[in-house]
């Protein structure tokens, strides 16, 4: 009773200071979407979606308060919605918006993305750039955590409570996300974030240590390729920000401690085979397409055409789908699975629907963003954002639905 007290007491502290109930929500968006198990035609992500926009907008209402209006000036990183909008609606006037609702909501999301980055920024400056950091570090642990024993209950559970659980497909490993690369791109989010929390004496060394091992092993498990991307990206990452910031000198220890154990873990596999014992992991696709002719290569070779075809405004809004019909015929037959809904890369399906004005916008903005954060100095939330984001940028140069799925970032 003494603890349901004290819990209660805490939240209503929480109410009463607007702050902390808006970084309690953005946790609890970077946990509750990606938990959901309802995928289902015609928008398989609909659910998930409506969980981030509802748990955003609910943030938002932190706009209300006082201390959240004396300074809403738009941070950089909301010129890229906003630029991203300004196409579109010369795609609109030049007539290449064939759906018009399709646009409409695409716009929508944007408008959602600038109004996050602002709440971000407002955070960052009220509650400070740590709190912020260890909000959304919470969520993604607790969603990394959580997504653990979903994969367990989906092998091994009980048959009743199923309808919380997405359905296994063979011995693919992804949790309720349904898709490998999503997956694993989710439980390194988690790994991150407890170096990062271990890093600020929120976690102890025993649970840092088993809580990385059981995130990193079972995103190798999900025989995502992009896990070796991150286990390399990390430490040098790490090793470049600790030349120049104040970052705690175990960190890089940590980060390549972890390398070692991802590479220890694929190498362990082979172990297993003499005893007859399979263990499917990111090294046994790595080896059994790089001979092969790769389907995400003529996804961009789609991209890639289409912008040539249309280098100024791009092919239009949503209109990738229809490229991959129409292009059908230079590429090798088998190559594509059918009418894809994206490039599986950020950077190819922007040039394919926006045109070169995409990538100036995100020139532009990206250099900005690089000479304002070289200036500062940097700490350990630097450091969490910056390893947030390379872990999401590899992801959207791999599959583009993944990277656009997380739209909060750390404002600079």
């Amino acid at each position: 009773m003494n603890a349901l007290a004290h819990t209660l007491a805490q939240f209503l502290c929480t109410l009463r200071r607007p702050h902390r109930l808006a970084l309690l929500l953005l946790g609890a968006m970077a946990l509750f979407p990606f938990i959901n198990p309802h995928h289902l035609n015609p928008i398989p992500s609909f659910y998930g979606e409506w969980w981030a926009a509802a748990l955003g907008c609910l943030a938002m209402t932190y706009f209300f308060s006082t201390e959240a209006r004396r300074d809403l000036r738009l941070p950089v990183v909301a010129l890229i919605p906003l630029g991203l909008i300004l196409l579109f609606l010369f795609q609109l006037l030049a007539g290449q918006v064939l759906i018009i609702h399709q646009g409409l909501i695409f716009a929508l999301y944007l408008l959602w993305a600038m109004l996050m980055a602002l709440l971000g920024r407002v955070l960052a400056r009220e509650a400070g750039l740590e709190a912020l950091a260890e909000a959304l570090a919470w969520g993604f642990l607790g969603g990394g955590g959580i997504s653990l024993l979903l994969v367990l209950l989906q092998f091994h559970g009980p048959a009743i409570g199923r309808e919380w659980l997405f359905p296994a497909l063979g011995e693919q490993v992804f949790g309720n996300l349904g898709q490998r690369n999503q997956f694993a791109n989710y439980l390194w989010l988690g790994v991150v974030s407890v170096i990062y929390l271990h890093g600020r004496q929120r976690l102890g060394t025993l649970a840092f240590a088993v809580l990385a091992m059981l995130l990193s092993g079972a995103a190798l498990l999900s025989t995502s390729r992009t896990v070796y991307l991150y286990a390399a990206a990390i430490p040098a990452l790490t090793y470049l920000m600790a030349r120049r910031g104040r970052l705690p000198a175990p960190l890089l220890r940590h980060t390549l401690w972890l390398a070692g154990f991802i590479l220890l873990f694929s190498l362990g596999k082979h172990l297993l085979s003499f005893a007859d014992i399979h263990v499917a992991t990111s090294g046994d696709r790595l080896f059994q397409e790089v001979s092969g002719t790769s389907i995400r290569f003529g996804l961009w070779q789609v991209a890639w055409s289409s912008f040539v075809s249309a280098p100024w405004l791009g092919v239009g809004i949503g209109q990738y789908s229809w490229q991959t019909f129409a292009l059908a015929g230079i590429l090798p037959p088998g190559t594509l699975p059918g009418a894809a809904e994206h490039a599986h890369n950020l950077l190819l399906q922007l040039l394919a629907e926006f045109g070169i004005g995409s990538l100036l916008l995100l020139l532009v903005v990206g250099t900005a963003l690089a000479r304002e954060f070289l200036r500062q100095d940097w700490g350990l939330a630097h450091w969490w954002g910056l390893a947030v984001l390379t872990v999401i940028g590899i992801t959207a140069s791999w599959n583009t639905r993944s990277g656009m799925h997380f739209s909060l970032a750390p404002p600079p």
